[in-house]
């Protein structure tokens, strides 16, 4: 697990910051992933740091909450059009 949060400080994940008055920090919890060789043998286990924004209370820790989603008519278009251009996939 150190190895995780060392590359998550490396990569600029986070900056620590001071709370505003009359706030509290949401917990988080590490998840982690068996990742295994081509026979099924466990190498390592790969852990990812969580936020539990379950424990946000409406009104008080936000407002409103939006999800950007892309219409599939959108990206067949998109996908269509790079088709046509010769365009390079990412």
């Amino acid at each position: 697990m150190a190895a995780e949060i060392r590359a998550l400080e490396d990569q600029g994940t986070w900056v620590l910051e001071k709370l505003p008055p009359r706030k509290t920090a949401l917990g988080s919890k590490w998840v982690y992933i068996e990742k295994g060789d081509e026979h099924g043998n466990l190498q390592r286990l790969k852990a990812r740091l969580a936020i539990l924004g379950n424990h946000q209370v409406e009104r008080l820790d936000y407002c409103e909450t939006f999800a950007s989603v892309a219409k599939m008519a959108i990206v067949r278009t998109f996908l269509a059009i790079e088709a046509v251009k010769n365009w390079e996939e990412h």
